[in-house]
């Protein structure tokens, strides 16, 4: 469906963004959410991270008793999103110039 390989290509864009650093969970949720459900997003993330595209780990909050999932970029989504790779199933948004 294109909404989902719209949705891989946003995530990737966004974490490429950011990187080096990464961010947890909710905050992608956050940044994502206007536009797509919960469940949609999270099965993107697992599509990203099963394809190698991006990493999770699982850390400490910093102020609670709890863990937090933190998703960043690798190497190969950073290649995809430089246009080195391809991948039809991610659909990356155009360049602002």
């Amino acid at each position: 469906m294109v909404k989902n390989k719209v949705l891989r290509g946003r995530i990737l864009s966004f974490l490429y963004e950011i990187a080096p650093e990464g961010i947890e969970r909710l905050g992608l949720l956050g940044v994502f959410y206007s536009r797509n459900k919960i469940d949609s997003i999270d099965r993107e993330l697992d599509y990203l991270t099963e394809k190698g595209y991006i990493s999770v780990k699982e850390d400490k909050h910093p102020f609670k008793k709890e863990k937090v999932l933190i998703f960043k970029i690798l190497p190969k989504g950073t290649d995809l999103v430089t246009g080195e790779i391809e991948d039809s199933a991610v659909l990356l948004p155009l360049e602002e110039e």
